[in-house]
């Protein structure tokens, strides 16, 4: 009897430091161009910011700095933020009460960012997207990628996993 309490008590500690150690181990991010799989950035500030009808909250990386700006009168604001290293290039996340674009060179496709259903819109064949647009019923949010191919390689990881922790609306 004494040695099945002990058993139960050993695969309750075994279970107990697996939890542990798992809560502990940084995500790994593929990198597909190299082969190598690198630790994923560590998201250091989470920014929230609303705004009439928009909400909009989202985690920064750390080593990268963000600026809120509102834009017009009509509710419109953007999450604006960079690399510090690199800081000529800028992601951009904005609300909108409604969002439109031109279609002459336009290509679009499903895509999802955040879990949200959205479309990714690419002018002129670009190799980097220039937008991905998320429409809501309180408005409409766009990210905006305002960066060349380059800049791109260099930071696509990093800016894919701040937006997977994108949150609009009542979700933010």
């Amino acid at each position: 009897m004494k040695k099945n309490g002990w058993s139960c008590r050993l695969v309750a500690v075994s279970w107990v430091c697996l939890f542990v150690l798992g809560a502990c181990a940084q995500p790994v991010v593929s990198d597909g161009d190299k082969g190598v799989e690198a630790a994923a950035p560590a998201l250091a500030s989470e920014v929230a910011y609303a705004r009439g009808a928009g909400r909009i909250s989202l985690r920064i990386a750390e080593g990268w700095t963000y600026e809120i700006q509102e834009e017009a009168d009509d509710g419109t604001f953007s999450i604006i933020f960079w690399s510090d290293e690199d800081p000529a290039g800028r992601m951009r996340v904005s609300y909108h009460e409604t969002f439109g674009v031109c279609g002459t060179g336009l290509e679009q496709k499903e895509t999802q960012i955040g879990g949200y259903p959205a479309w990714q819109g690419t002018y002129d064949q670009k190799e980097v997207w220039d937008y991905i647009h998320i429409p809501d019923e309180d408005g409409d949010y766009v990210v905006y990628n305002e960066n060349d191919s380059a800049w791109w390689k260099v930071h696509e990881s990093e800016v894919m996993e701040m937006l997977k922790t994108l949150r609009i609306g009542t979700d933010a």
